[in-house]
């Protein structure tokens, strides 16, 4: 390998290694790739950076400067055949094409206009399609496969998270046929049946949608432009590509609200969880931490209440938004402690691995300032969602 023969004749000076590494790859032709890790169920990828003592790249302690890419961001970067398996980027900094198991691919070509969990099935720009569906989680793909299995043309545009909030479950049991498997897995089988009945696909995200004036016009006017094109739905997509269908559905779905504490992604889907009937099984014995004060949080808080040790639940506030049958309900639970009003300052976690898992939160009195420390394995953040139907 030349980077470990100049490591021997240089010293191993980590620094002479970056500048040597830098010098290998400025000869090379840059690549550009497309990051969709959502198939794992991850929001983008963490920097790496080698370490020149274990001889292996590491994932690096500043994630922030530059910020860390997102799922859909285009990377340019070398390939180095001392290196396979990794972009490299300017400043040292590295990505990996795969996970260490080789099961799930974080870099695609950006030839390929589907990649990443959707399928090459590239939609026609110039076309007029049936059906326009927005959005590839469960709803969407489900309406493409209707859709599609009635013989009418459909396009589906992905979305900023190709097969939506699934993706990100490490397992389902509550969904028809699913058999404790990842959420992609279910996903990708409901992307192959769509596929199969002709569905096409685009990773793009919707900008804004033209309705047509045959929707917004009145009774009377309707009449005349019924079979003219202003009876076409027109939307235009993040890469400014325009797409044109006689019917619409919106199946977008809705984002979570999370906190945005530090962190906070790396733990998304493992320890940090925003449905308490989907992952409550997954806690039965522990001690679970509920964020919320509102009627969805105190519901969570009930049934977590069943399976686990003990629940904590934290309100920043005094007064419950909840109903008031809903707080005297869970009053009566024998394991669960209120701990109000309070905000979460940060998670807490400690190492597993290569990863870390949580291990409790610290909060912070939302009147005199205070800290304290509550222990949980893991927690379940309530506190509302925001549709995503920005582009209407």
């Amino acid at each position: 390998c030349f980077h470990a023969s100049m490591r021997k004749l240089m010293g191993c000076n980590g620094a002479v290694l970056l500048f040597l590494l830098h010098v290998t790859t400025a000869s090379l032709e840059k690549h550009r790739y497309k990051v969709d890790a959502s198939a794992e169920g991850c929001t983008g990828l963490y920097w790496r950076n080698w370490d020149d003592r274990a001889h292996r790249f590491r994932t690096s302690s500043e994630q922030r400067t530059p910020p860390w890419p997102r799922n859909g961001e285009i990377m340019k970067g070398y390939l180095d055949p001392a290196r396979p398996g990794w972009l490299l980027l300017d400043g040292g900094r590295a990505l990996p094409f795969h996970d260490a198991e080789m099961r799930f691919t974080y870099l695609h070509p950006l030839e390929d206009e589907a990649g990443g969990f959707l399928p090459h099935v590239p939609v026609d720009t110039t076309a007029l399609y049936d059906v326009l569906v927005v959005g590839s989680g469960p709803a969407g793909l489900t309406a493409a496969i209707y859709a599609g299995r009635g013989a009418r043309s459909v396009a589906v545009i992905g979305g900023p998270i190709p097969g939506g909030a699934m993706m990100k479950s490490w397992a389902v049991e509550n969904f028809p046929a699913a058999k404790t498997e990842r959420g992609s897995e279910t996903m990708a089988r409901l992307v192959e049946q769509a596929k199969e009945f002709g569905a096409r696909f685009h990773p793009g995200t919707v900008a804004s949608v033209e309705l047509p004036r045959s929707v917004i016009a009145s009774s009377s006017e309707r009449t005349r432009t019924h079979q003219d094109d202003s009876s076409v739905f027109q939307l235009e997509l993040s890469g400014g590509e325009r797409l044109r269908g006689r019917s619409l559905v919106v199946a977008s779905g809705a984002q979570e609200r999370w906190l945005g504490l530090p962190g906070e992604e790396h733990l998304r889907g493992q320890s940090l969880h925003s449905c308490a009937y989907c992952d409550a099984r997954f806690y039965e014995g522990l001690d679970v931490c509920v964020v919320g004060g509102g009627d969805g949080a105190l519901e969570a808080t009930r049934y977590l209440a069943r399976v686990a040790n003990h629940v904590t639940l934290i309100h920043r506030r005094n007064e419950w938004r909840a109903s008031k049958s809903n707080v005297l309900k869970i009053r009566e639970l024998k394991n669960l402690e209120i701990v109000q009003p309070y905000t979460v300052a940060s998670w807490l976690a400690v190492p597993d691995g290569e990863s870390s898992r949580m291990s409790g939160a610290r909060l912070h009195h939302a009147g005199s300032g205070s800290l304290r420390d509550v222990t949980c394995s893991g927690a379940f953040i309530t506190i509302g969602r925001e549709p995503q139907t920005s582009f209407l």
